[in-house]
């Protein structure tokens, strides 16, 4: 059976790639649908121009159904400011969080110079929506350049993934990014949303892999997080009874083999959704041509099921278009031998 990628819109000024889902379903509906997604358009291996990270930027969507998604009227819905394209600054890791009638939207800002990544230098952005169309300004929720900042966060803030309890914001991160051996996943904690406490260092007991980007979800007493690993390119699966100290579960998806699977370049970040006693993890998937998101269901941890739209236009086009350019290049290669003799 040929598995397709889910079919979502973007406004026709973005690029069609999709990156890093946050997805969240709320039962009573907002905004006239009951499904809400943030992604990012990017692709580990395509240059964009002008350069590879400049469209990274937070865009929302909709859904009736959690499979079919619908761009909002104006996305992307932030952009980065235009004195800092120059030094190839980006946007990136939208999260979406539902609480009392707002959804609010965190995504990061990364600061660059000379084209190298900084530590210090993340900013933590806030936007909120009362109807998932229109989106506030701006708040700024950490700063790492301050030192007040990084005694609160640390050297870096990746990968948020926030959540509320009804009580609390709390807040998972990887706290480095170039320091492959020395990544970790720290918690912070806030009542507001906007004043945060000193972080704590989470352990990951009897997991082997080194995290990179997370989704923390906290369902029925039980923490759940899933954590991808770009040094072995897979997607695991841990509790917690405190979101602190971490077992882990099960290995849930690595990049395919097969040249014709729209994940076979490779995964990476993942979220999660609980839905009539069904887990639903929207997988960010990518070929050599085009990145997508993906949907896996499991009620028990053991056995996962992709789940495939009747048919996806886009992908059915980029996978012609990646046979050809497959074809022009064996065919490239001995007419070249040739000429050169």
């Amino acid at each position: 059976m040929k598995h397709y990628p889910l079919s979502i819109s973007n406004t026709p000024n973005m690029p069609r790639y999709f990156w890093h889902p946050s997805v969240v379903y709320i039962p009573e509906g907002f905004g006239g649908h009951q499904w809400w997604m943030a992604q990012s358009p990017y692709h580990p291996g395509v240059k964009l121009k002008p350069y590879q990270s400049r469209w990274e930027l937070p865009c929302v969507h909709w859904s009736d159904d959690g499979i079919t998604w619908y761009s909002i009227a104006h996305n992307p819905v932030d952009d980065v400011m235009p004195e800092l394209l120059v030094e190839e600054d980006f946007l990136s890791d939208p999260h979406l969080v539902y609480k009392d009638g707002v959804l609010e939207l965190y995504y990061r800002l990364t600061l660059q110079k000379n084209k190298v990544i900084y530590d210090s230098k993340t900013l933590l952005y806030k936007r909120t929506s009362t109807d998932g169309e229109t989106w506030s300004a701006r708040t700024l929720i950490a700063d790492l350049r301050r030192d007040n900042d990084i005694e609160i966060w640390g050297e870096q803030i990746i990968s948020q993934a926030i959540v509320w309890t009804g009580k609390e914001y709390q807040c998972w991160y990887i706290d480095k990014s170039w320091y492959i051996a020395d990544r970790r996943i720290r918690k912070t904690t806030s009542v507001d949303g906007i004043h945060w406490n000193e972080n704590c260092i989470c352990d990951l007991r009897s997991y082997s892999d080194i995290p990179w980007h997370i989704d923390v979800q906290y369902i029925n007493g039980k923490y759940h997080l899933l954590c991808y690993s770009d040094k072995v390119d897979r997607l695991s699966h841990l509790i917690s009874d405190d979101g602190i100290n971490w077992d882990f579960d099960t290995i849930i998806l690595t990049h395919s083999k097969s040249l014709r699977s729209f994940y076979s370049g490779q995964i990476y970040r993942s979220c999660l959704v609980l839905i009539n006693e069904t887990y639903r993890i929207y997988f960010s998937a990518a070929t050599s041509f085009r990145s997508y998101v993906g949907l896996l269901t499991t009620k028990d941890w053991k056995q996962f099921d992709i789940v495939s739209p009747l048919h996806n236009k886009q992908y059915e086009r980029d996978m012609v278009m990646l046979i050809l350019r497959k074809v022009i290049r064996k065919c490239t290669k001995p007419l070249r031998k040739i000429l050169e003799k």
